[in-house]
């Protein structure tokens, strides 16, 4: 697998295949996993481009959030950033969601400032949710 060295994110086409990789093992092995996407939206909800600094607060804070075990890369690349949050338990629910998104969103009005956050956009999906085309 590609990494990226610099920020070590993965490059789209290798997240993706990993993306997929942990939707056929959750499968077979009935642990659920989550996807967290990251994007930095105007107004109106477009995508905005992700610049170099950003991308690199982005990656230190996801890092210190999630696990070794989970994977963060480019899910568009430039624009959205994904993390794989591999083999999560039952017991993952929206109190977990709440608590690990607040957690990023501090952590980047510390790394950023709080202007800088404003328009950054995180989602967390389930496994059932991704699947019915949470991306979409």
């Amino acid at each position: 697998m590609t990494e990226l060295s610099a920020g070590k994110l993965y490059h789209e086409t290798a997240f993706r295949h990993l993306l997929n990789n942990e939707a056929s093992r959750s499968q077979r092995s009935g642990l659920a996993y989550h996807v967290l996407l990251f994007s930095r939206d105007t107004a109106d909800g477009k995508r905005m481009p992700l610049d170099a600094k950003v991308a690199v607060s982005v990656t230190k804070v996801l890092k210190k959030c999630l696990r070794d075990t989970d994977y963060i890369g480019w899910y568009r690349d430039g624009r959205v950033m994904g993390g794989v949050l591999t083999a999560m338990g039952k017991e993952f629910g929206a109190d977990h969601i709440e608590d690990l998104t607040s957690r990023i969103v501090d952590m980047l009005c510390s790394e950023l400032g709080e202007k800088e956050v404003e328009d950054f956009q995180i989602d967390i999906f389930s496994a059932d949710k991704w699947a019915a085309g949470a991306d979409q």
